[in-house]
């Protein structure tokens, strides 16, 4: 009897063998594809959100060269105050007993302090600019004033300035805090140049003829102002408290 050679024939069964643990291994990983398992859980607490509340009242303070714009505020405990650099020097808001300081405050940029909720009414804050003014009310100073009852809001008047002949007409004018002015430029291209103070949104530029500008005043004081494209058109507004 005669054996033939079966190496061929156990070299074929082994790949076979290896071919089938091949197939099942794929099918595994072609089913893990396919059925990725539970979804991730959902829900839970949600991550938080916010912290306090921002202040609900406030003012605003503008910094002028070289004078704070009103000069004296009167708010409620928790309010916020936010002096805004208008200028062009740089300024500072600092309190006569070391309550805050603002550090230096330049051109455009602003700095807010909240005042403490648990103030006492009729608390009084002085504060001064460290470059331009000093403690008690010197040079370019301004104050803080607790109240539960805050100044009415502005009265919002308006008055209007015209400019026949090369002049202003009426060249003298007295409003209350909170009025505006409005100019109606006529005859020629004109501008409105503040020369003592001016209000928060400064100086108006040269106009044209049959335009018109306005500026309001929130706080007492004496504005001068004029034309410098005409010699002698000048103006003054008064603003006083009724």
């Amino acid at each position: 009897m005669t054996i033939k050679n079966s190496t061929p024939l156990v070299f074929l069964a082994i790949l076979g063998l290896v071919a089938i643990a091949l197939c099942f291994s794929c099918g595994d990983q072609l089913l893990d594809v396919i059925d990725p398992g539970e979804p991730p859980p959902t829900g839970g607490d949600p991550p938080p959100t916010g912290g306090d509340p921002p202040p609900t009242g406030g003012v605003i303070v503008f910094m002028q060269d070289d004078f704070f714009l009103p000069r004296e505020v009167t708010v409620m405990p928790g309010d916020t105050v936010t002096w805004q650099n208008d200028g062009q020097k740089p300024h500072t808001s600092t309190s006569d007993t070391g309550i805050w300081d603002s550090g230096t405050v330049g051109t455009g940029s602003s700095w807010s302090w909240t005042v403490p909720s648990d103030t006492p009414l009729d608390t009084d804050f002085p504060y001064f600019c460290i470059f331009h003014g000093d403690v008690g009310g010197q040079g370019m100073a301004g104050m803080i004033r607790v109240s539960a009852n805050p100044p009415p809001p502005n009265s919002g008047n308006t008055v209007t300035v015209t400019t026949p002949g090369s002049t202003f007409s009426p060249d003298r004018a007295e409003i209350q805090p909170g009025d505006t002015i409005v100019w109606e430029f006529s005859g020629s291209t004109h501008n409105v140049t503040f020369t003592n103070g001016a209000p928060p949104d400064g100086n108006i530029p040269d106009s044209a003829p049959g335009t018109q500008a306005s500026r309001t005043f929130p706080a007492e004081g004496d504005f001068d102002y004029e034309c410098t494209l005409h010699a002698g058109q000048q103006g003054r507004i008064r603003v006083r408290a009724p």
